[in-house]
């Protein structure tokens, strides 16, 4: 078994040699700004004038598509992979984008130095660190109490599938160099990747982070909530924004009810359809009616919202992220 310094290693050595999602020519990734644009429907989010912070940007390929949509913000980009921020550069460079600024940075460090932020994205990065806890802990620091934060982690319960490839090619494929090893892939047929890299073309980084990535943590609720606990900081509340189950996008909903906005959300109907269960339902209180939903969904994925004291108080109370909310402790 190796070593967690060796791991650190071999994880630098992946994102240095293929940042992640690509460099190439690729399709555009739309997740962050229909997360931010989803957000929006339901609560309030300025079109200008917040200053973002995204953690993990990569080679820049999904925060080019926010900030496309947004230009009239300021974004911090930090990645930990000089290689993949020089790319992100360039990109921002051709693109004509100056309000960027891009700052390598180990996330288990102190980044008191990068200031307060008013939104903080972490998509798709806390499970693939040494520390999670540390690590989101020293990212809530920079919240303040009108911040909004987000982040996305695997899900423990929906990557069965996803995890028994991995070992079937870590068998057969063993240390073989990246080419030789996707070759594996190939011959497994194990081309059809999973809902959180679909879509962004075929490029050999989206199987090296789905299949070859040498640390991932999964999470289910209990594991979220304990790494919103340990963090503490300046969040007053948290909710599931969404998850993602066999390989679909949905928004929780505690109270069950079918969605108005373009995206499903959870509802019973998986579980059961009789009077039964729904009155029984309604009787739980937000945590019970969340892990219920947990084992009918058996999420690949969730996606959390976080608000700091006052940016909680101005949310509408009847919108469905505030009925899902969960008080968490101050400090």
């Amino acid at each position: 078994m190796a070593s967690d310094n060796q791991t650190n290693d071999q994880l630098r050595e992946l994102y240095e040699s293929h940042p992640y999602p690509g460099t190439g020519p690729m399709p555009p990734a739309r997740e962050l700004v229909n997360l931010v644009k989803l957000y929006q429907i339901e609560n309030s989010l300025p079109d200008t004038g917040l200053n973002l912070l995204d953690v993990g940007v990569g080679s820049g390929n999904r925060l080019l598509e926010l900030v496309r949509d947004f230009p009239g913000h300021t974004y911090t980009a930090i990645d930990y992979s000089e290689t993949a921020l020089d790319h992100a550069r360039e990109r921002f460079r051709e693109e004509g984008f100056d309000n960027v600024e891009f700052k390598q940075v180990d996330l288990e460090d102190d980044l008191a130095e990068l200031g307060k932020f008013d939104v903080i994205t972490c998509m798709g990065v806390l499970h693939h660190l040494r520390d999670p806890n540390v690590a989101w802990r020293n990212i809530s620091q920079l919240s303040h109490e009108n911040s909004i934060g987000f982040f996305y982690v695997y899900g423990r319960l929906g990557s069965v599938e996803r995890i028994r490839r991995k070992s079937i090619l870590e068998i057969l494929a063993k240390e073989t160099q990246d080419l030789e090893w996707f070759e594996w892939v190939r011959a497994c047929n194990f081309v059809d990747l999973a809902y959180g890299w679909r879509g962004l073309g075929d490029g050999l980084p989206l199987y090296l982070d789905a299949y070859k990535n040498p640390r991932e943590r999964l999470f289910d609720l209990s594991d979220i909530l304990a790494l919103l606990d340990y963090a503490g900081g300046g969040w007053r509340a948290a909710a599931l924004q969404g998850w993602i189950s066999e390989g679909k996008g949905w928004l929780v909903d505690i109270d069950a009810r079918q969605s108005r906005l373009p995206i499903a959300s959870t509802t019973l109907k998986p579980l059961s359809e009789d009077r039964i269960v729904s009155d029984r339902f309604v009787e739980l209180d937000i945590l019970e009616r969340l892990r219920l939903l947990e084992q009918v969904y058996q999420p690949e994925a969730y996606t959390v919202v976080l608000w700091g004291r006052e940016a909680f108080a101005q949310m509408p109370h009847d919108s469905r992220l505030a009925r899902g909310a969960i008080a968490l402790p101050s400090r």
